[in-house]
């Protein structure tokens, strides 16, 4: 095997050539693990038997980037035509291959009526070179019936084919010409179609979802994605670190991952605005479509453009090279399909979530409402642990409801290799229990059963029927949702393809996007901002709006900044570190340091992320402001003097601190919000732990900073300085937070504040999802029998001591917090 030069684009073509080969085996796993980038396969007088082309044949009928095969003088042909009867059949399901060549590769009746058949159907194939194949004149009348119905192939070598001496012979030299004529004046048509809706910010149906796959660590979701890709089932699969990202193309029942046929987002859009404005101009010449002058052109500056726009600049249309380029890229990456006016796909952002509890906090940053969830689960567990498991299930369908009320969820049942016939039902039955409070759920139609839940054997292979289903039941719901079929200005995406320009770049400021959408005809502020909401909700940027400074930062790369977070908030189970690198950077304290007691130093962090100095700055920034860190000045004479800063990562705490802290006696005032009305999600008492370190901080900090809080998973102790400590406990069981202040000063502090914070973090972290009450202790003394009233009545009676006149001194403490700049 070697590399013979350039073909397509430049890609690289595999050549095999003139020395004996030991089967077609050898090439079929090349085309296998090729099949993500090789162009072209030349495979030219290697002898391959007819049951070894067959072989081939079954491999290119599944490959999705092959455009040109030479299979040159080899003896396939036998008097059963195998191979080409196989061959027929891969042309019938590749959608890819565009040159053909079976050279001297002897094709009886039976292989000429197949072949012909196929290319009823074929519509990527454009030459086929048939030359010395011995085809009989009988064959003729099935090249001619092709024909009727085949507009895409232009060249067709049938030289040396018995077929040739037939008098009407030239009808087939006749439709190739005619074919030509319709292809010319169809690029001709489009072309001018095409310049059209990327010059003159145009909409376009863009047709984009994000799929958000999600569900308890190792429950095969990483599996599932793989088989919904197409890709062989990795039995020593790692376990995803954080949330892992890919692109792909739906077409049909047929997923391509995004790798090999990458468009840019403009030309993508583009090229669905071309394919209608051709569908309403068949019949008019190119000349005939009527390009408005600049100054006439009217854009829109709504939700998705509404409101004039000015396009009288030079840049804010693209150049007549940027035209050029986009349309031979359309041409390339999308074939035939704009000339045949095939627009049926959709384009999919999947989102693969780390199932490990730590990774939880870091989710509500990115679980958006524009999307498809794919909640997968382990039907093993649910047989032999059915109170967990179903716990999990209902925490994934919270959280999904929490931040995208209205968005589709099918449930996944993984390992069906091992649960089948009564199994299956019974955990059936158990899903069933959940279905009632949950409307988003998909059922599974497609069986006599009813199934709530899609089961999937993901040892079984792409092509399996399980996984048909599932790709079709999330074709099948995402067309229905109505921000799928949305319009988007032509002129967002060109900004989002000038953003994603220089590789080297991962984020942006606002300034630098501002500047940019101008030179793309977006000159409202208002537009930006509507733009990039969709953008993050489609999950292509990450623009987090919680507070100013977050607002100013968008990122470009989101699986580099999920990479960057995940490096520091992982599982040290499951994602550890390499101690011997940390080693020679003299940095193994520090990472004990965060694996056993979830502190982070700022020498760690720029170890871990490795980055320019910019932007260790905006990624500890960030952390900050979302509540995934906080700052740490307890004993740390070190911090005080300005040598190391160092950082809590209170989601750390899930796997390092399980021992609670020491909880205090009656020596306290206890105030319990309960969430059982709604839930109580991983994250919001990590991001109250941060808050009232801040809190207590702020009110006393060279007190607070001599005393070192205790922290575990689910309690923290907190001091005050003098003024004693706050202690906060959860209990995920019964959905509540219970947190105690030691005396009445405190109370009168920091009440209003954790109050204020709980708030907060609902508006700007939980999408307003949160519903709670709030159950204040009262008495004489807090040493009397506890007691508990609703947060209302004891406002109303203004009890002592959390209305109280010192009460009121607490608001300038939150404010002097700060709480729009730090609190997400």
């Amino acid at each position: 095997m070697s590399v013979t030069g350039n073909y397509f684009d430049e890609h690289p073509k595999i050549h095999y050539t003139d020395y004996p080969w030991n089967g077609a085996s050898s090439l079929s796993t090349a085309l296998g693990r090729l099949a993500m980038g090789v162009k072209c396969l030349s495979v030219d007088r290697v002898k391959l038997t007819p049951s070894e082309g067959e072989m081939l044949a079954r491999s290119l009928a599944v490959n999705k980037t092959c455009e040109g095969i030479f299979l040159n003088q080899n003896n396939m042909g036998d008097e059963n035509d195998l191979a080409a009867v196989a061959f027929a059949e891969a042309l019938r399901q590749n959608t890819t291959l565009v040159y053909f060549c079976l050279q001297s590769t002897r094709i009886g009746l039976k292989g000429v009526q197949a072949l012909t058949d196929a290319l009823k159907y074929n519509t990527s194939v454009l030459s086929f070179n048939l030359h010395g194949c011995k085809m009989p004149k009988e064959g003729l009348p099935y090249f001619l019936d092709m024909f009727q119905y085949n507009k895409s192939i232009l060249r067709m070598n049938l030289y040396d084919n018995a077929l040739r001496s037939a008098d009407n012979y030239k009808e087939v030299e006749s439709m190739m010409e005619r074919n030509k004529h319709v292809r010319a004046q169809a690029k001709k048509h489009y072309r001018a179609a095409f310049e059209y809706a990327i010059k003159y910010g145009e909409k376009g149906p863009w047709k984009r979802a994000k799929l958000m796959v999600i569900g308890q660590g190792r429950a095969g979701k990483s599996a599932t994605v793989r088989s919904l890709l197409g890709e062989k089932f990795d039995p020593n699969g790692e376990s995803t670190v954080g949330i892992s990202l890919s692109r792909t193309n739906v077409r049909g029942d047929e997923w391509i991952k995004d790798v090999a046929r990458t468009a840019d987002f403009s030309t993508t859009v583009a090229t669905r605005l071309a394919i209608q404005y051709r569908n309403k101009n068949d019949f008019l010449p190119a000349s005939d479509i009527q390009i408005p002058r600049s100054e006439e052109v009217k854009g829109e500056g709504g939700e998705n453009g509404d409101g004039p726009v000015n396009v009288p600049e030079k840049d804010t249309v693209a150049d007549k090279e940027e035209v050029a380029h986009k349309f031979e890229s359309s041409l390339r990456i999308f074939g035939n399909e704009v000339l045949t006016k095939n627009d049926d796909y959709i384009d999919f952002t999947i989102w693969d979530y780390g199932g490990q509890k730590v990774f939880y906090a870091l989710h509500h940053l990115f679980l958006t409402e524009y999307g498809v969830y794919l909640l997968a689960f382990d039907m093993r567990e649910i047989l032999v642990d059915q109170k967990n498991s179903l716990e999990y299930l209902r925490f994934w369908l919270n959280s999904v409801r929490l931040h995208a009320p209205l968005a589709p969820v099918l449930l996944v049942g993984t390992f069906g290799d091992q649960v089948i016939g009564e199994e299956m039902l019974k955990v059936n039955e158990h899903i069933n229990k959940l279905t009632s409070r949950f409307t988003q759920i998909v059922p599974n139609d497609s069986t006599g059963t009813a199934l709530m839940f899609f089961p999937i054997d993901n040892t079984g292979g792409s092509g399996s029927g399980d996984v048909e289903l599932i790709r079709n039941s999330i074709n099948d719901v995402t067309k229905n949702q109505e921000f799928v079929h949305r319009e988007t200005p032509i002129r967002w995406l060109r900004t989002l393809d000038k953003l994603n320009e220089d590789a080297t770049r991962s984020w942006y400021t606002l300034t630098e996007v501002r500047n940019m959408s101008k030179k793309c005809g977006i000159s409202s502020v208002s537009e930006v901002s509507k733009m990039l909401s969709l953008f993050h909700k489609l999950g292509v940027i990450v623009h987090l709006t919680n507070t100013a400074a977050l607002e100013n930062t968008i990122t470009t790369n989101p699986q580099w900044l999920i990479d960057s977070l995940s490096k520091v908030i992982r599982s040290a189970n499951l994602h550890g570190f390499n101690m011997e690198d940390l080693d020679v950077a003299g940095l193994r304290n520090e990472a004990e340091d965060l694996l056993n007691d979830a502190l982070a130093s700022r020498d760690l962090l720029e170890y871990l992320w490795q980055d320019k100095h910019k932007q260790v700055d905006f990624l500890i920034d960030l952390m900050r402001e979302t509540l995934l860190i906080s700052d740490w000045n307890f004993g740390n004479s070190r911090h005080r003097e300005g040598l190391n800063v160092m950082y809590l990562v209170p989601s750390m705490l899930e796997e390092v601190k399980a021992d609670k802290v020491d909880k205090p006696g009656m020596n306290g005032w206890n105030m319990k919000v309960d969430f059982s009305e709604s839930w109580l999600p991983i994250g919001v008492f990590q991001r109250l732990i941060c808050s009232c370190i801040t809190l207590c901080e702020n009110m006393n900090r060279r007190e607070t900073e001599e005393r070192v809080p205790e922290l575990s998973k689910s309690s923290a102790k907190i001091w005050s300085g003098s003024e004693g400590f706050i202690y906060i406990e959860q209990n995920p069981e019964k959905d509540y937070i219970e947190i105690i202040f030691e005396n009445d000063d405190v109370v009168s502090k920091s009440f209003v504040g954790v109050m204020s914070m709980l708030n907060y973090l609902n508006e700007r972290l939980m999408n307003n999802g949160l519903k709670w009450t709030t159950h204040l202790r009262t008495g004489s003394h807090p040493g009397n029998v506890c007691q508990f009233v609703p947060y209302e009545v004891a406002r109303k009676k203004k009890m002592y001591p959390w209305f109280t006149s010192g009460g009121e001194g607490t608001t300038s403490v939150v404010q002097n917090m700060d709480l729009d700049n730090f609190l997400a």
